[in-house]
Parts: structure tokens; C-alpha cells; sequence
């Protein structure tokens, strides 16, 4: 395993990334495993659609209250999220991209990629789709999902809201809880 010499968000955000509450900043500065636990509440769109799209990304079902545990791994500049809800899991690479310009990573699920724009929020960060590819083809603008997501600092945990919508409207998946790093 190779080490990176900065964690991807703060090689993402620059200076930026230093004026983070400590939460957050703790939540993205794996340098090789980082381990934490919490609770999350999960709603998942009823419509066929957003079914059939939650099982093709194998999001976990709806739930209250579910035992979480976020593990990620730094490694070749990469990182490697593994987001376990009371047993059931999402699984995602998230790399630099090759943009310039504004704070940009990329989001893997599979074959399938998301270009997520970093901004700074009170208290955090935001994430919100830029671009989408499969199999490396651009996706159209019309098809890319509808995602407001946020990460913030709140009691001393790591906060996150994840609420992801189909193109046209329909609910697809809501996720939201907090997380601590957990005892070495």
C-alpha cells in the first residue's frame, strides 16, 4: 500500500480544506484506514424506477436509527468507501479528478462515475454533480441524478445528508445520520 502525502480532500480543496471544522476535516484525512461509527435513517424512493436504479447501485434499504460504520481506505491517491448500514453496505472509490478550476473528486460506483463539485458551507462542505460518465462515455446533462449533499460539523460529530433524486424527480435515495472516528 502506498501512502498519499496529503489526504484526496485536502489535495482537492487546498487552504480550504484547513478552515473545516475538526469533524469534518477528521472525517476526510484517512492517510492509509480510517474507521468511524454512528447512526443513519434511510428512505428509498418507492417508484419502479428508482427501484430498479437502487438495486443496479445496491443502496441499502430504508431504515431508522441503523447501526453505521464509514471505512475508508487511502491508498495510490485513492480512496476507498465502504458506508455499512445495519448490515447492508455502499461501496465507492472516490479519486482526484482531472479538472481544473473549481474543487472537483470523482465518485465511482462500478462502471458508472460522478464528477462532485466541493464547496465550503457553514459548518462543512456541500457536493453536487458536475458530470457522469459509464464505461467512461459522457452521460447527458438531462440523465445525471439530482444530488444535495452536505457534510457538517454538529456536537463535535461528523453530520452528513445525502438526498439523491432521479433526473426527473423521483426519489431515489435520502440518507442521513452522523459518525465518530472509532477507538484505536
Amino acid at each position: 500500500m502506498v501512502l498519499t502525502a496529503q489526504p484526496l480532500f485536502q489535495q482537492t480543496m487546498g487552504r480550504l480544506f484547513e478552515l473545516l471544522p475538526r469533524p469534518v476535516k477528521a472525517q476526510h484525512s484517512a492517510l492509509d484506514i480510517l474507521l468511524s461509527h454512528g447512526r443513519c435513517d434511510i428512505e428509498r424512493g418507492k417508484a419502479w424506477h428508482a427501484r430498479l436504479v437502487g438495486w443496479l447501485f445496491k443502496f441499502p434499504p430504508a431504515g431508522r436509527d441503523l447501526p453505521t460504520l464509514v471505512t475508508v481506505i487511502a491508498e495510490r491517491g485513492r480512496e476507498i468507501w465502504h458506508r455499512d448500514f445495519g448490515g447492508e453496505g455502499i461501496f465507492t472509490v472516490l479519486e482526484p479528478a482531472r479538472k481544473q478550476g473549481a474543487p472537483v473528486i470523482v465518485e465511482r460506483f462500478g462502471i458508472v462515475a460522478f464528477d462532485l463539485k466541493v464547496e465550503e458551507v457553514k459548518d462543512g462542505i456541500s457536493l453536487s454533480v458536475v458530470g457522469m460518465r459509464a464505461l467512461g462515455v459522457a452521460i447527458p446533462r438531462w440523465l445525471w441524478p439530482k444530488l444535495n449533499a452536505v457534510e457538517r460539523a454538529e456536537a463535535q460529530r461528523f453530520h452528513f445528508d445525502i438526498d439523491i433524486d432521479l433526473s426527473w424527480g423521483a426519489k431515489l435515495i435520502h440518507y442521513r445520520g452522523w459518525v465518530v472516528p472509532a477507538a484505536v
